[in-house]
């Protein structure tokens, strides 16, 4: 299963990778002296198109699309994480009984880090983002 995106700053540096390289794209076929595609609407006639030996030589009409199409998709994508981990978690824990020694697997699906203070407490981080925090002697 393919995880979300962690945050909305990750989110933006990928759509910035996706448009720099779908400028790059087009600088090439404008360099290669090509006319680049004028609307999206053509895609499906362009697709159709890559199929003929002149223009499949130059992958560059593919590489175009797949970075519109990149760009597009990151304009709509939503970062939900915490519910996304928190149904991951629901799953993983669903039908367990309860525990009487460490399990090491269950850890390494729940537990993101634990982090353990001066004043005799100890907080568990769950991958989920929330939190737990507990005193120990």
């Amino acid at each position: 299963m393919r995880s979300p995106a962690e945050t909305e700053e990750q989110v933006s540096a990928e759509y910035k990778r996706a448009q720099r390289s779908l400028e790059e794209a087009k600088a090439r076929r404008k360099h290669a002296g090509m006319e680049p595609k004028p609307d999206r609407e053509d895609i499906a006639t362009e697709s159709a198109d890559a199929d003929q030996p002149e223009q499949a030589a130059d992958g560059s009409d593919i590489m175009v699309l797949i970075y519109e199409r990149a760009q597009e998709r990151y304009l709509t994508l939503e970062v939900r994480d915490a519910s996304f981990r928190t149904e991951e978690m629901l799953e993983i824990l669903s039908g367990r009984e309860e525990l009487t020694e460490f399990d090491g697997e269950l850890y390494k699906k729940l537990v993101k880090k634990i982090v353990i203070y001066k004043d005799n407490t100890a907080e568990t981080v769950f991958l989920n983002g929330s939190s737990i925090k507990t005193g120990y002697r």
